[in-house]
Order: structure tokens, then sequence, then C-alpha cells
């Protein structure tokens, strides 16, 4: 339409958004037929600031859902609905999940009403960083930084989505209230539960009146029976069959609070104990005793410290009873409660055998042929351990050291009753038995608490067996733990109780 025909000054634009007057707007106010022609509203800054906040928090309770799920699947099951490790490994992670994707769902299609749940996450973290920095004040620094950035970081992103879409003072009550509640607790069931190890006695029996002397090369008691004092190891030379044992308490991965041990501080391995020997007064011919101490002090337990440790102070006196027994008893002295993962209260290596198996006094008719496991998945592990209910359990894993357990054979082992256990050559017919090792005191001291890395019901006490490498004719090794973390998946500690520990052992050939 041209100027002349509207009439318009040549010189005035023309207005082509101007609604035409029709006569069903002919009365309409002049406001309303000079409004604007828009069919869809453009993509504004606070629009796409609003799209942009619902992915990110889509996409945090995607993380966390995910987490859980690989927490489920890989945290130790089988607890007690009573267990802390029950809330822990097998009541949490389903919660979270189950939360995550039910606040991702609110979040899309109720988005004014997300907030009350999104918040449970930035207050649970925040609660997390505190309760582990207030529970485990050595080994939690990291864990308590991380906790607190992650907290900071989700706290952001929650101000942001009550900013743009508001959100209801009572749901935002409860769920910070429940999120604070879920990150206090949870690192209270991370916490090693108390000792439940049973010392022999609290102070070391008094030392005879002999006269001791510095030890600082192997001794030879008698034939094939020698002491190594660098080692603190007794070797045993049967002819077909040689025998290391190091009967002392030892601690190879501890921690200050009863956190992980993969939190704690790194620590040089300590310098070894001063290593004297006497000959005994009394007793069978040949017979000596050992002592440890180190350089004008005795040994403690420094819980600031990680790696190999002996506790003490220690003694044992070695006796070789004839040319086919040994009898051993050796005494440790923890002056603190110690929380560890591995640890050993006999450690046992075996070589000259074709191929070896090992039984037990508790099922004797069953022989268990050593097999090589592999770590940290691989080839399944065989161990041992004493239940509760004084059941003495054989068992294999599925993966490695990893759960579940299948029993191979089980007995009853009255607490302080001796473990015996019979070496065996097994490319005999019938099985030709080497040896038989008596433990006089594993029992009677171990711990029958759950252990927080097996599950499946298995204790924190075990037996560990198995071969250095795939030969069968390898280094074979036997280790005996009165609690430990050793079995299943985690750096968990447990707790030792002060006190003395007393090892007696009895070493017997059975074949030439």
């Amino acid at each position: 339409m041209s100027t002349q025909e509207t009439g318009a000054d040549p010189g005035t634009p023309v207005r082509n958004d101007i609604r035409v007057p029709s006569r069903s707007t002919a009365g309409a106010p002049a406001a309303l037929l000079r409004a604007p022609l828009r069919t869809t509203p453009p993509l504004t800054a606070s629009r796409f600031l609003r799209v942009g906040c619902l992915l990110f928090q889509a996409a945090i309770l995607v993380c966390h859902a995910v987490l859980a799920g690989i927490a489920w699947r890989l945290l130790p099951q089988g607890f007690p609905v009573f267990h802390q490790r029950f809330v822990v490994n097998q009541l949490l992670p389903p919660l979270v999940l189950c939360g995550s994707l039910g606040s991702l769902l609110v979040l899309v299609f109720r988005t004014q009403r997300a907030a009350g749940w999104l918040i449970i996450y930035p207050a649970c973290w925040l609660a997390l960083s505190l309760s582990v920095a207030i529970n485990f004040p050595e080994t939690g620094g990291s864990v308590a930084r991380s906790a607190l950035i992650a907290a900071l970081f989700l706290a952001c992103a929650f101000g942001a989505q009550v900013w743009l879409f508001g959100a209801r003072s009572p749901a935002l009550l409860r769920g910070g209230a429940l999120g604070l509640f879920l990150g206090a607790v949870l690192p209270l069931c991370e916490r090693a539960s108390p000792p439940a190890t049973r010392p022999a006695a609290r102070e070391l029996p008094p030392t005879p009146p002999v006269a001791f002397a510095p030890l600082t090369a192997p001794l030879e008691l008698a034939s094939g029976v020698s002491v190594d004092p660098a080692e603190l190891e007794l070797r045993v030379d049967f002819g077909s069959i040689k025998l290391r044992l190091r009967p002392l308490l030892e601690f190879y991965s501890r921690s200050p609070d009863g956190f992980w041990t993969s939190f704690a501080r790194e620590a040089p391995v300590p310098a070894p104990s001063t290593v004297e020997a006497a000959r005994s007064p009394e007793g069978a011919s040949g017979s000596l005793l050992l002592r440890t101490l180190p350089a004008g002090a005795a040994v403690r337990v420094d819980p600031n410290a990680r790696g190999v440790s002996r506790a003490g102070p220690s003694a044992f006196p070695v006796a070789p009873l004839d040319g086919s027994r040994v009898f051993l008893e050796a005494w440790t002295r923890l002056d603190a409660r110690v929380y560890s993962h591995l640890n050993s209260f006999s450690w046992l290596l075996i070589d000259g055998h074709r191929a070896l198996g090992v039984g037990f006094s508790p099922c004797p008719a069953q022989v268990i042929a050593l097999t090589h496991a592999d770590y940290p998945s691989g080839a399944p592990a065989r161990f041992a351990y004493l239940d509760r209910y004084d059941v003495f359990r054989v068992v294999q894993a599925s993966d490695a050291e990893k759960g579940p357990f299948t029993t191979l054979c089980e007995g009853k082992l009255a607490r302080g009753q001796p473990l015996s256990v019979v070496l065996y050559e097994l490319t005999t017919v019938p099985h030709q038995p080497l040896a038989i090792i008596d433990f006089d005191d594993w029992s009677s001291q171990l711990s029958t608490q759950l252990s927080p890395t097996a599950g499946c019901g298995v204790a924190e006490n075990a037996v560990e067996f198995g071969l250095g490498d795939e030969r069968p004719s390898s280094t074979a090794h036997l280790a005996l733990t009165l609690a430990g973390t050793g079995i299943g998946r985690g750096w968990d500690s447990v707790a030792h109780a002060p006190g003395v520990y007393r090892n007696r052992v009895r070493i017997q050939r059975l074949a030439e």
C-alpha cells in the first residue's frame, strides 16, 4: 500500500505491525490496537539460565546415582541388620540411588518443589566434612577438605536453583535436616569397632636371672634349628621340608585413629630392635631365651606411624626338644590400642615340597591343597577363620580374596583349644604328612567380630595360606592373624587391645 493510498505524509514511516480495527475490535482501547504481534517468546538470558541450571542439577543427581550404584556393587555385603556396615554398605547406597532418581523426576516435572530435595546434597556433604574432621583428626584431613569443596560447589548450584525457581521454607528445613543427619552419621559407621582381642596377660613374664648378650648373627641351637636375629625368625630344617617362623605380633599397615589406613601418613620403617640372647637356666638342654630391646628404652607402640613395626618389648624362648621337635614361646606387649589393616600373629614360610596341602585339627579328614591367589582380582584365595559360635571354617573366595565365599570344610574349635596344622606332600599316594605345627594360643586371643572388609559372616581373625606363584613347588605361606582386614575389599582398620599376647608354637617332623 502506497503513501498516497493511505493518505500519510511521505516523510512519515509506515507501521505494519499495528492491528487493523475490525468489526470485533472496533470498540477496543487504543493500547490494544497498538500491541505488537508475537507468536513465540524469544530465548532471553533469564530463560537460558533456567535451562542451564536444570541441566546442571540433573547432572549432579545422575552422578550421585551412578556413584551409589557402584558403591552398592563393590562394598562387602552380608551384614546383620543392626550392624553399622549394614547401614553404609547395604542400606545407604540403594537409598541414595533411588533418592537421586526420584529427585531427578521432581526436578523435571515439579521444578519449583525440587529445592526441598536438592538441599539434601550440599547439607550432607557439609556435615560429612565436619564429622570426618572431628572423628578422625589425624587421618581424615584430606577427606574432610574434599567433602567441604563438594559441599561449597553443590551449595552454589543450589543457590542458583532457589534464585531462579524459588523454594518453600518448610521443605528446605526438612531436606536440610535430613542431609545434615546423614552426613554426620556416615563417618561414625566407618570407625573401627572397639577391640575384641583377648591378651593373655597384662605384663610380660619376669625375666630369668641370666646374663643376656647382644645377638647380631644367626645362632644355631641344634642340628637344623637356628635363630636369625635380623628377621627375628626361627629356622627349622627337617630335610624334606624347611620352615621359617616369625612368632612375634607385627603390624604392616596402621591407622592412629581407626580410619582407613590408606589415609594414614607414611612413616619410615622403624630401626631394627636390638636382640639379646641368653641360655635358659631351666628346660631342655640347648634352649635359648631371646628378648628385643631398642637402644636405652623399651619398645613402645607408636600409633602415629604406618609401616612394618614390631610391637614390644618382646621375648621368646626356643627349645629344641630333640631332633624332630621344636618348641617356641613368644610374648609381645602392646602398650596402647593399635588400629591396623594388615598384621600377623604368626608368619610361617615353607619350602622343600613338590605340591603342598594342609589339614586342620577341627576337620582332620580334609586335606586342602595350597594354591596361588591373584590380587586385586583373579584366582581365588583360600583361608580359614573361627566364628563366634566356635565353628572353624575353611573357605575359598570368589575373586582373589573377595567374597562371597564357598565353604571347603568346617568343624568345632573351642576357645582356648590349640589349633593343629598338618603339612602334606600331595604328590604321594596316600598323601605323606611332613610336619605338624601346634598353635596353642591363637584361638584364645583372637577376635570373632565381623570383618568390615570381608562381609558374608567372615570374622576378623584368619588363617591365610597359599603359594608364592603358580608353581606347586613355590614357597608356601601360612599366616595367622588375631584381627585384621586382609580378606575382602577396602582399607578399613580393626583394633588390637593393649596387653601381652602369648604365642606358643610346637613344630614336629612327621617324615624324613
